[in-house]
């Protein structure tokens, strides 16, 4: 009886050192990640206001700005809308204005760039042409292209 008993204390002894250890099993896994590429405007442009005189001798310009930010590293373009009849190439384009009849330029300050994940700062210019007649039936007053349908133009991001 001694002895089975020996044997079982025995059993008992080595049944506590298998459960006192532990084993690391190791397993790899990936964390995968896709970035969409993007491009926002930090800053919207503002409105750009004109003032001309009908056959003044000099231009009328004006300007706005505007910031683009895009992902690191990710080219882009920049332009601007050409409705039927607007002309222009590369980053200036030439509008009439049909309310007023008068021609103007935009051109944009740069044609894109890459993006550096901080805000890229770009410029609208606008140019009224000098001795220009204009259309305006406002005897002694001014007329503007408030109720016109086409004053509002498009600055684009591609990328």
């Amino acid at each position: 009886m001694k002895k089975i008993a020996l044997i079982a204390a025995m059993g008992l002894i080595g049944m506590g050192s298998a459960m006192a250890q532990s084993v690391a099993v190791d397993n790899n896994f990936n964390v995968n990640i896709t970035l969409t590429a993007n491009c926002i405007f930090q800053t919207a442009p503002s409105d750009i206001n004109l003032a001309y005189t009908s056959f003044q001798a000099g231009t009328s310009g004006g300007n706005t700005s505007f910031g683009v930010r895009c992902t690191n590293n990710l080219p882009y373009t920049l332009s601007l809308d050409r409705a039927a009849g607007d002309t222009g190439t590369g980053t200036t384009y030439a509008y009439t204005d049909v309310t007023t009849n008068l021609n103007y330029t935009l051109a944009l300050t740069a044609a894109g760039g890459t993006g550096n994940a901080l805000q890229q700062t770009y410029t609208v210019n606008a140019l009224i042409g000098a001795l220009q007649s204009g259309n305006c039936a406002n005897l002694g007053g001014s007329c503007t292209n408030s109720a016109g349908t086409d004053k509002q133009r498009t600055v684009t991001i591609t990328y």
